[in-house]
């Protein structure tokens, strides 16, 4: 088979037709529905490795061949699968592709947006700084630890010639995000350090995740020692958002003063954390995974210490998410005083049972209602204790207010423990309007269908039920990861359970439903709750292509969000 060179595609071939009549500027390039520029930029950086240096080498003759004989409808999807032949040179981009290349080469405002040198061949990669505009540039470095085929071997291989290449472009970086794994050059990582030390003026957002023993190693080579000051006293002013990872703290950065949104990865102790955050009076958002031991973890150094008596202030803070142990997380916030705390996650991967009993004052001292508050915090609260493995959703109320409640199927947690958080958490639900219940079942159920009851913890569910009774203010439940006849059970407990509910987030569509035969379940509970005062005036399916509504409810539909 004959691999034809296809000609380049002219500018003028990349100009779209008005659509519905209206004129537009020919010297844009345009996608049907607006401009070009507004597409994501990891949509582009799609286009970019999939339309350029394709390495395909597919021979689709076998496939037609045999289609010939047999028909086309016998070898349909036989013939979408190109043989693979080594031996053939590469294949030269199609029409489509070089399509796609003229659109981007004319848009010039894209080059600005995104550069990643991980995806991008080196060719490609030196035409797209040679195109970027003398913009700041939202720069993405990966490197992979440890490669696991052909394909990441070759990343590795681009990898640091690209960033090497980025690096002497001497370009202003925007936002920088840079995962820097086993395979990193040494010269690579120093020019990466000099050019961090340098001023950066335009730098809003700095991410860095480093391979720890292999970078340290990097940094005893080239400067004596195994920690650098990221930016040399130099603060980018506009720096706003700083996350680090694996890399060791200092107390003394320059830049913290700015910053509204911290992320800090595994901090081996706590004084240069804590010290850190005394320096943060903007700071909005907080996020820290703490994986360490915590026993390893004092906050004291030196005499000084921070604790109950001697808290780090928080003015402007709003949002702290600690992914972690349960012990850790709670001795981190027995040091912190956020004076205008509205949503607060903790994500337990671990806990020592019994725990819980230990730290209850530490969450309702965060979780109460302040003193000079002018409203109550309970209308806008989200407290999240969950089990981190399994997946987590917020839904937002028509107020703004998020609210998140999850008892999970933690093989650590005792029956104390259950019993511990109904009796000491629930009063700070006491006042939602809006609840979601996320529900982790055994991974043997399938969802939505009625599982077996041997597979369940019938102590968990009886807790479940007990919890419920005490939201006498919610008016919309969502419904996540849980079986219908679990959630009929749940929502028609008695009598008395949840009297102010209007309308529920089903935990799948109507299409579901009907599949399931769970449509009699539902007008059983609609008429239980109808006949007990307390009716429901709503059913809000994810999604739906057809089914009917039980009982003449209304029925409308609702996507539920990635929290």
């Amino acid at each position: 088979m004959v691999h034809k060179v296809l000609p380049p595609i002219s500018r003028d071939r990349v100009k779209l037709p008005p659509i519905n009549g209206h004129d537009r500027d020919q010297n844009q390039p345009y996608l049907r529905g607006g401009r070009v520029e507004a597409l994501h930029p990891e949509l582009w950086i799609e286009i970019f490795l999939n339309n350029t240096e394709t390495d395909f080498r597919w021979d689709i003759a076998p496939d037609i061949s045999s289609a010939a004989e047999n028909g086309p409808e016998a070898n349909r999807h036989q013939y979408l699968r190109p043989y693979v032949d080594p031996s053939r040179p590469t294949r030269t981009a199609s029409h489509v592709c070089r399509y796609w290349r003229g659109i981007v080469l004319s848009a010039p405002k894209i080059w600005s947006r995104f550069i990643d040198c991980d995806l991008l061949p080196q060719a490609w990669f030196k035409e797209v700084l040679h195109r970027a505009q003398d913009v700041p540039l939202t720069v993405v470095c990966r490197c992979v630890d440890s490669p696991t085929d052909e394909a990441q071997t070759y990343a590795i291989q681009r990898t640091n010639p690209n960033i090497g290449q980025l690096l002497a472009s001497k370009k202003e970086f925007g936002e920088f995000y840079a995962h820097l794994g086993m395979y990193l050059l040494s010269h690579i990582a120093a020019r990466l350090i000099q050019r961090l030390q340098q001023p950066m003026p335009q730098l809003t957002t700095f991410y860095l995740d480093v391979a720890q023993q292999r970078f340290g190693e990097m940094l005893w080579d080239i400067y004596d020692r195994d920690i650098v000051n990221l930016f040399a006293n130099k603060a980018p002013p506009l720096l706003r958002k700083f996350s680090l990872r694996d890399y060791p703290l200092q107390a003394s950065y320059s830049f913290l003063h700015s910053l509204t949104y911290l992320s800090i990865t595994d901090p081996p102790h706590y004084f240069p954390l804590l010290a850190m955050l005394g320096q943060t009076p903007h700071l909005q958002q907080l996020i820290l995974e703490l994986f360490s031991p915590h026993e390893h973890m004092s906050p004291m150094s030196g005499g000084t210490a921070f604790g109950p008596t001697n808290r780090v202030k928080l003015p402007c803070l709003t949002q702290i998410r600690l992914l972690g142990h349960y012990q850790a997380i709670v001795t981190l916030l027995e040091c912190l005083d956020p004076a205008e705390l509205l949503v607060l996650s903790c994500e337990v991967d671990s806990i020592l049972p019994g725990n819980i009993s230990n730290s209850t004052e530490t969450f309702r001292r965060l979780l109460g209602p302040k003193a000079k508050s002018k409203t109550p915090l309970s209308g806008g609260m989200v407290f999240v204790l969950l089990w981190r493995f399994y997946t987590t959703i917020t839904i937002t109320s028509p107020q703004g207010h998020l609210f998140y409640l999850s008892i999970a199927n933690a093989p650590w947690f005792t029956s104390r423990d259950y019993a511990t958080i109904l009796q000491n958490y629930s009063a700070l639900f006491a006042s939602c309007p809006f609840l979601l219940i996320g529900y982790a079942e055994p991974r043997e159920s399938f969802p939505y269908r009625r599982p077996d009851v041997s597979t369940f913890n019938t102590f968990q569910n009886k807790i479940l039920i007990e919890f419920i009774r005490i939201f006498n203010h919610v008016g919309t439940v969502a419904i996540k990861g849980m079986s219908i006849s679990l959630m009929v059970e749940l929502l028609g407990a008695d009598d008395t359970s949840l009297p102010s509910l209007g309308r529920v987030v089903m935990p799948c569509s109507a299409d579901s439903l009907c599949e399931l035969g769970a449509f009699d379940e539902i007008a059983d509970l609609l008429q239980k709750r109808s006949s007990a005062g307390r009716p429901l005036q709503y059913l809000t399916f994810q999604a739906s292509q057809g089914g009917n509504p039980p009982c003449g409810q209304k029925v409308t539909f609702y996507e539920l969000r990635s929290f």
